[in-house]
């Protein structure tokens, strides 16, 4: 057998790029990530500690803090082949990444493999030949300390997360389960919730100035009034920022609109004259190659990618070997680097534009990340960015990770400062000017600049005022952070790691405390309600130099300075550790009191509610009112009257209705976000209060007590299937209906007119509208067709869902056609939709269907591109020829220009364009904007797309219990979300744009109640669907629940529908 050495890296997309630079002895195999971590529950760890008081952490804190480790999900197969794999070498090289991360992941492979070869630690920072190369003449050990600071951190999360977090369900949003606290994340939204209260506290002042534009000579140039009789005029910065006045002690102008517009007819008919000019020269030196955080900030404010995007980007340009590695504290370019950018310049100007080596400061948080050298092009020599191949967002994030090493190593930008001062009567007036003298790095790395040349000006010369006009200003409250100025902000205070700031950002959005508006960051609600319950009774948890202190005792223990059991020992089980604090905390706080959000400027009390925030107020002389807040206010916005004028419309609307015959509760009838609708007991009285909206047709004034109840009942068990399983009676999306859930989980649906027809349907009566007779037998397969009413519309349905396996194949109904009118002709042709009519003349075939947009022809070419026209009616469809359907495919093909008008929208008739935009193509319907999928080119996009993109996130409807399910294309690709009335969402990933457009309200809750079992594996085991962070995946299990095989990629439609026997095939 030959002898093998096996390289095990950490990302299979890295495999072929290091073996092409190793010899042919050398095998490299990957371990996808992490292969173990703690478990995430008492259930998931291992049966001997199960039943410890600890076992929920996977943290032995009785005992020295041991973890207790467990096999990832899905990592078992990937474990027994590389175990395969490891018995056929003779080496082990573990060439997992250079950070504390892939130190851990690399000590843990060497804990599951427990080989018996020599072991030896890979380390490179770019996947380049001579990296590679010199990776493996020179390896290390692994470095323990490093392994420890990883572990560390992780136990100090776990222990954080797992003890805080069940409180804030608890107390702050009762059942909540969605709500967390973090070691990072706290803090990180604290500083959010910080600026929004500085928002509040603001007070603006308004000032004015006056604007001139002046000309020498038939130049013409603008200045500001500065000065009057000698005293500065006041600018925003001169202000208090609570109370709006001028800050005591400054000596400055104010002026109002009247008075600037009275000095604008006193300064007019004066002479204008020269009276000061100043030059100074000026440099500006260039900034550092980028570390991590600063390429998330220039990505961020430069490309519009946010942090998560961005680094997801880096990494596949790291891993394909265009950038060194991409989590680095470090601005330190190596010999290597400063002779690619050396070159690289003289390539793209002139050796002259070379000054290097340069050096910016080596790194911060002493090499906190471990890493030894900036982020900058691969090699010695710099791949230019239009010969690297890349498209997309990865070209653009290349070029501005290429711009930027090449301006580090450039000479200084230098110029003129030019101030001029113009006197007209007692009012001075300042202008300013640049004049650049040399662009040194700004060729690299040019910067927008509001400055102007001015014209040549010597004092005494006389001007033209040209036009004077008043100029009104108001103090700005601070900006909300951005998610780049928020890196800066972690970045400041120490917070996290730059390598983390991207998965905290997009931490806080997901958990509902914080939304995006434009791009800026701001804080819910529940954001306020959590950090406010933080400060009160865990002020150290979310101070920030608390936190700052965290991280540096890691540094210190990934150096060796320190050591992490006595450290773990204080934080959790001290007199004064987190241990004791959560017990007491336990029994001390009131949750109703935890869920108020204050305002010192309010005199009311905003409570957190199931169905979201609401306000709350006591009279002194009346009973307590309460009225909900719109979901989509943001704490800037809620101010006396606004709350006022909600409770006044809710006070016109409520209405108690007595108690609840069945259970006792009051009953209430209220006015809220969607309608009118009945609810058992209050918020305050009852964790989780039932609701049921009113039917259209009802009005409130008919509601009594009983029928509330019964509303309140739905949906309600009426009686026994004969065939098993239960009938009930409802009111959906759809209207009302009976349905039957068979034992297997089935259910199938029938609507009433009426839900009068409900109230006291017999069983007997129930089962007769469950009952229908076939549309008569299929022409090709003889099975029955039926004609169904289901909750989401008419639809046609082959066989019966008793005598076929897997579900029956159904077609809705176009939306203009009249149940009575469908036959069993009608019928079979509907569902046979897509259909194939003939072969395209150029390859593919040509396809007539009926779609989300309406009715098409599709073409499907060899390559799996698809090429959809509408046409106006579906009745066109039917008896189509194939020239009649290649005309249709003809229409506007001479277009070859794939930017400008598309269409119109079909619901509104206003124009959709495709438009190319400084960060890319996008398409545009009214207000409406949205990029292109990652996937997508400008000549891919049909007006279908078009419409589907600028309608996003879209509605799919309710999940059975009420909640909103969704589907939008989000920062790390399309997904399916479960929305409940609290606003806590649920996300799954799905694969790509053509799985977004496909999938539906079926497939999405399929997605959602996951995972799904499809039946027995023939070699043992069972065949399930699943779904974890990445998506939906194919799994082969065995007899004790561990993962054998896995297959990703698959689309939902597909695996909704997909039988045993072709899940088998894919496995």
């Amino acid at each position: 057998m030959p002898v093998t050495k096996l390289v095990i890296v950490e990302s299979p997309a890295k495999v072929d790029t290091v073996q092409q630079y190793l010899p042919s002895e050398y095998e490299v195999d990957s371990c996808v990530g992490h292969v173990r971590d703690l478990p995430r529950n008492a259930d998931d760890a291992p049966a001997h500690v199960q039943d410890e008081d600890w076992a929920d952490y996977g943290v032995n804190v009785d005992d020295g803090f041991e973890p207790i480790y467990v096999t990832v999900d899905g990592k078992r197969d990937v474990i027994q082949r590389l175990r395969k794999r490891l018995r056929e070498a003779d080496e082990l090289y573990l060439a997992t990444d250079e950070d504390r991360e892939g130190e851990s992941i690399s000590w843990h492979l060497v804990e599951a493999l427990d080989p018996d070869v020599p072991v030896k630690r890979m380390v490179f920072n770019e996947i380049t030949k001579n990296a590679v190369e010199a990776a493996l003449e020179d390896p290390r050990d692994l470095d323990m300390d490093l392994v420890e600071a990883q572990e560390t951190r992780r136990i100090l999360d776990r222990l954080y997360g797992y003890t805080i977090s069940p409180l804030l369900w608890d107390k702050v949003d009762a059942g909540n389960e969605w709500l967390s606290a973090g070691r990072v994340q706290s803090p990180a939204v604290r500083l959010v919730v910080m600026r929004e209260r500085e928002r509040r506290a603001f007070t603006s002042a308004e000032y004015w100035d006056l604007q001139a534009l002046l000309s020498d000579q038939g130049e013409r140039f603008g200045a500001t009034l500065f000065a009057l009789d000698g005293t500065r005029l006041a600018t925003g910065e001169d202000f208090d920022r609570s109370t709006g006045e001028l800050e005591p002690g400054a000596d400055r102008i104010v002026l109002d609109e009247d008075q600037a517009r009275d000095l604008v007819d006193e300064l007019e008919p004066l002479p204008w004259e020269i009276a000061d000019v100043n030059e100074r020269p000026r440099q500006s030196s260039p900034p550092a190659p980028f570390k991590t955080s600063t390429l998330q900030k220039a990505a961020n404010s430069r490309l519009n990618m946010s942090p998560g995007h961005a680094m997801s980007v880096a990494q596949d340009l790291y891993e394909d070997g265009h950038i060194t590695y991409m989590r680095t504290d470090s601005t330190h370019l190596s010999e290597e680097g400063v002779e690619g950018a050396r070159k690289a310049i003289a390539d793209e100007w002139s050796t002259n534009l070379y000054e290097g080596p340069r050096s910016h400061g080596g790194s911060t948080a002493d090499e906190a990340e471990e890493a030894h050298e900036a982020i900058r092009p691969a090699g010695s020599t710099f791949e230019a960015p239009d010969d690297t191949g890349l498209t997309g967002r990865h070209e653009q994030l290349y070029d501005l990770i290429y711009r930027r090493t090449l301006a580090s190593q450039m000479p200084n930008e230098r110029y003129t400062s030019n101030t001029a001062f113009v006197d007209a009567g007692r009012a001075r007036f300042k202008a300013t000017g640049k004049q650049v003298d040399v662009a040194g790095y700004r060729l690299a790395w040019p910067t927008k600049s509001d400055a102007n040349q001015l014209p040549e000006l010597t004092p005494g010369d006389q001007v033209t005022l040209e036009n004077l006009e008043p100029d009104g200003h108001e103090t700005k409250p601070p900006k909300r952070y951005t998610e780049a100025s928020l890196v800066d902000a972690l970045e400041e205070e120490g917070i996290g790691r730059p390598s983390t700031y991207a998965s905290i950002i997009s931490r806080i959005q997901e958990k509902d405390y914080v939304d995006k508006h434009g791009r800026s960051l701001v804080p819910t609600l529940t954001a306020f309600a959590v950090v406010t319950f933080l400060e009160e009774h865990f002020p150290h948890l979310v101070e920030m130099g608390f936190t700052a202190d965290m991280e540096q005792t890691l540094d210190r223990i990934a150096t060796g300075e320190a050591e992490a059991r006595p450290y773990l020992e204080a934080f959790f089980l001290g007199d004064d550790g987190l241990q004791a604090r959560v017990d007491a905390k336990d029994e001390e706080v009131d949750g109703s009191q935890a869920r108020a959000i204050t305002f010192e400027d309010l005199d009311y009390t905003i409570k957190l509610g199931r169905y979201g925030p609401y306000v709350e107020h006591d009279p002194p002389d009346g009973e307590t009112v309460r009225a909900n807040l719109p979901d989509d206010l943001t704490p800037d916005e809620i101010d006396e009257d606004l709350v006022q004028r909600v409770i006044e419309e809710e006070a016109h609307t409520a209405q108690d209705l007595g108690e609840d015959p069945a259970t006792g509760d009051e009953i209430h009838l209220l006015d809220g976000r969607y309608g009118y609708y009945v609810q058992r007991g209050h918020p305050e009285e009852v964790d989780d209060p039932d609701r049921a909206s009113l039917p259209e047709d009802l009005s409130p004034d008919e509601v009594d007590r009983e029928l509330a109840s019964w509303l309140l009942s739905l949906p309600a068990e009426i009686g026994d299937h004969p065939d098993g399983g239960e009938v009930l009676v409802g009111i959906g999306r759809y209207g009302p209906y009976v349905r039957h859930d068979d034992p297997s989980g089935d259910q199938t649906y029938e609507n009433v007119d009426d839900w009068r027809q409900l109230q006291d349907l017999s069983l007997e009566a129930a089962l007769d509208v469950l009952e229908e007779p076939a549309l008569g037998s299929h022409p090709d397969t003889g099975q029955p067709v039926f004609l169904r009413d289901g909750r989401y519309g008419p639809y046609v349905q082959l066989g019966d869902a008793d005598e076929v396996e897997g579900k029956p194949p159904r077609a809705s109904l176009p939306e203009d056609l009249d149940p009575d009118q469908v036959d069993v002709e009608l019928a079979a042709w509907l569902l046979s939709l897509p259909a194939g009519i003939g072969d395209h003349p150029d390859g593919g075939e040509v396809l007539v269907g009926i779609g989300r947009y309406g009715p098409y022809v599709r073409r499907d070419d060899p390559s799996g591109d698809q090429t959809y026209e509408n046409v106006d009616d579906w009745r066109q469809l039917r008896g189509l020829e194939l020239e009649e359907a290649l005309a249709v495919l003809g229409d506007g093909a001479d277009d070859t220009s794939p930017f400008g008008k598309l269409g119109s929208h079909p619901d509104t008739g206003q124009p959709i364009e495709l438009r190319d935009g400084r960060y890319g193509p996008y398409v545009s319907h009214g207000d409406d904007n949205n990029s292109l999928p990652d996937e997508m080119t400008p000549d891919e996009v049909t007006l279908d797309d078009a419409v589907f993109l600028v309608g996003l996130p879209e509605t799919l409807g309710e999940a059975p219990n009420g909640d909103t399910l969704l589907k939008d294309l989000g920062r790390y690709g399309p997904y399916v979300a479960r929305k409940d009335a609290g606003g806590d969402r649920t996300y799954v990933s799905l694969v790509d744009y053509r799985d977004l457009v496909k999938t539906q309200r079926e497939d999405a809750l399929f997605c959602l109640d996951l995972p799904e079992r499809l039946g027995d594996h023939p070699e043992g085991g069972t065949v399930h669907v699943d779904r974890d962070r990445d998506g939906l995946y194919l799994e082969h299990r065995d007899e004790g629940g561990q993962t054998l095989k896995e297959v990703r990629g698959l689309r939902a439609p597909a695996l909704r529908e997909m039988a045993l026997a072709e899940a088998l095939a894919h496995l």
